[in-house]
């Protein structure tokens, strides 16, 4: 196998290999190299602009670049615009701390004689090499690159490198990338959150909920029998759902509906049954959706709520069947039991009725009133909306997005934004085998979802010779929820002995932190300190403890793990300023610690027993 054919070969992106493959047909660039063993001496010219790669010669401008990014060796991540002629990513990645390096490479042409030339095979396939053309790169794209929590605590030290002076000429499409790049991590890091508060209140409310919940038919339950129809109807409450309702009136015997918990006492005075009504939120407001819908309204509908919602709402809701679930979170997980679970990954009620309607295999969903940006008249909601229909106002913090339709712009808030992030994520990942039809004809565009009117989509995916059944749902009997309820006790039990243990092992830790930072610094002490700490650190990579502490922790400590990995890839030119480094590292682990045994402090707070009455 040629290099060409193994570099190829390890490429994840199928489409970029099939349009590498077709460069050799209009290959517009001249090759010079001493030798094919002599890597650095490869330049390319292009012969048409007769622009060279390197302008003066490979092996200085290299060396000269590798002295610039001498001061990035402690980087475990690196962003670099241009492939140049893949040596000096060669001599980075012979660096074992640097975990990853992503190329953004806007000519293909380049890329095509590079992966000639120089083997990448194993860097592409452990993936500490990755490709992309940044003219393709889309929003949810970069967002992947940047989800794991391990490379968002690198935030800081984010920055767009370039390879070489040749790329100057790219200059527009390298600023359209980083802003891309920029706004896609700042999203992630939004989706850690910085308000233990928040967390805190759901899990005491998961608690308190947890005996109700199995009382509740299972999850997997739901799942299995809401397929009643071929299309789920996924109903929101943006401005642009008045006018698709007359429509969905008419075509509700023949497909499923999913309404989010505000949509319910709108579809109600339109004399609209639906068949699931989605909540999720834990603040006790959402109750209004259930006390102003009147009792006949709920008859045969089933209530999808989440386990972390507040008892008003709960106890709001007059009838019908109620089945709770669990979100995926941690702690969840941790506390069980599994068939209760696990959908509300994302931000909003749609974006769990999204991932409800996945698991119950539909062949398509339609998605109506899901605007996500306020309309043309500045109205927030559709019309009958139980908080009225302007109840959120534009504020100058938030911003614009691309409109329905793809012409324009249009204005949306920041938590929509959050919400239509999650939407394109989770429509991208679903599409393999369920089509998501955008029928709202008004709001935000949402990439990956397939934008038609709701007229040609009904004439499209409805069946209209059959109608629906109802949804039964049946909790476990007597055996069984006995069975399931000492399991969860149990569980919560290894919960809590655990706190226990990791709060004794913080405060010891913690304890010998504030000596240090109280006396005459000593370096070798300073060194061997750190050391502990980072042994305890490595905790934060065991499934057990990042379920049942780090996932409500990394909300409040954040910030800290932001700082620390800020000084952690400090260059440092000498042994003393590597000690001063040590030394202002252990001073922030202080206040991380500290924390951190806060967190579990009211983590222990929010599991008290009395919250837990089975």
């Amino acid at each position: 196998m040629s290099t060409f054919e193994s570099n190829l070969s390890a490429l994840k992106n199928e489409k970029m290999r099939e349009e590498i493959k077709k460069v050799e047909e209009s290959f517009s660039y001249e090759v010079f190299m001493r030798s094919s063993s002599d890597l650095i001496s490869l330049n390319l010219v292009n012969t048409k602009s007769f622009i060279p790669l390197y302008p003066q010669n490979p092996e200085s401008d290299i060396s000269q670049r590798i002295c610039e990014l001498a001061s990035y060796e402690k980087y475990p991540y690196l962003y670099m615009f241009g492939l140049g002629n893949g040596f000096l990513l060669k001599h980075l990645l012979q660096n074992q701390d640097l975990k990853r390096i992503v190329v953004f490479e806007p000519d293909i042409q380049i890329l095509y004689a590079v992966l000639n030339v120089v083997d990448f095979t194993k860097e592409l396939e452990e993936q500490r090499l990755s490709v992309l053309i940044p003219q393709e790169l889309s929003y949810l794209e970069a967002t992947e690159l940047f989800n794991d929590d391990t490379i968002k605590r690198f935030a800081k030290s984010y920055e767009l490198l370039v390879n070489t002076s040749f790329y100057e000429q790219f200059t527009d499409i390298m600023v359209q990338t980083n802003k891309l790049l920029i706004d896609a991590l700042y999203h992630n890091i939004e989706l850690v959150g910085n308000d233990i508060k928040d967390s805190l209140i759901g899990m005491k409310h998961h608690f308190a909920n947890l005996p109700f919940m199995l009382k509740t038919p299972p999850f997997f339950e739901l799942i299995q029998k809401a397929h009643t129809s071929k299309t789920a109807v996924l109903v929101a409450t943006g401005p642009s759902l008045t006018k698709q309702l007359p429509l969905l009136k008419q075509i509700a015997p023949y497909v499923t509906i999913f309404a989010v918990d505000a949509s319910f006492p709108v579809l109600s005075k339109n004399e609209i049954k639906p068949d699931v009504v989605v909540s999720m939120e834990r603040v006790s407001l959402s109750s209004e959706f259930f006390k102003q819908t009147p009792k006949e309204a709920y008859e045969d509908v089933i209530f999808a709520l989440s386990s972390l919602q507040h008892s008003e709402v709960v106890n709001s809701i007059k009838g019908g069947t109620v089945q709770m679930s669990m979100r995926p979170f941690g702690y969840m997980q941790q506390s069980g039991a599994t068939p209760w679970g696990y959908a509300g990954l994302g931000f909003s009620a749609a974006n769990m009725a999204f991932e409800i309607i996945f698991y119950s295999q539909f062949d398509t969903c339609i998605l109506i009133g899901q605007d996500l940006a306020f309309g043309e008249d500045g109205l927030s909601h559709a019309k009958g909306h139980a908080l009225g229909e302007d109840d959120v106002k534009f504020k100058t913090t938030d911003s614009y997005v691309t409109r329905y339709g793809g012409e324009g712009e249009i204005k949306t808030s920041a938590i929509w934004k959050m919400f239509l992030r999650c939407f394109e994520k989770d429509i991208q990942n679903t599409k393999w085998k369920m089509k998501t039809i955008n029928a709202t004809e008004g709001g935000a565009r949402i990439s990956a979802a397939i934008e038609m009117p709701f007229k040609e989509a009904v004439a499209t995916f409805v069946d209209q010779s059959q109608q629906k059944e109802k949804i039964v749902l049946t909790p476990l009997n007597k055996t069984k929820l006995k069975i399931v309820t000492k399991e969860v006790s149990k569980n919560i039990q290894k919960m809590r002995n655990f706190l226990e243990k990791q709060k004794k092992d913080v405060s010891f830790l913690l304890t010998k932190i504030t000596q240090f930072a109280q006396k005459q610094r000593d370096f070798d002490e300073a060194e061997k300190l750190y050391k502990e700490i980072m042994v305890f650190r490595k905790r934060l990579q065991e499934e057990y403890f990042q379920d049942v502490i780090w996932f409500v922790g990394k909300s409040m400590l954040f910030g800290k793990e932001l700082e620390l990995a800020k000084l952690e890839v400090e260059f440092c030119e000498d042994k003393e300023k590597q000690n001063k480094v040590v030394v202002e590292l252990i001073l922030i682990y202080q206040e991380w610690f500290y924390g951190l045994l806060g967190c579990i402090e009211a983590l222990e707070m929010t599991m008290d027993g009395k919250e837990i009455s089975f």
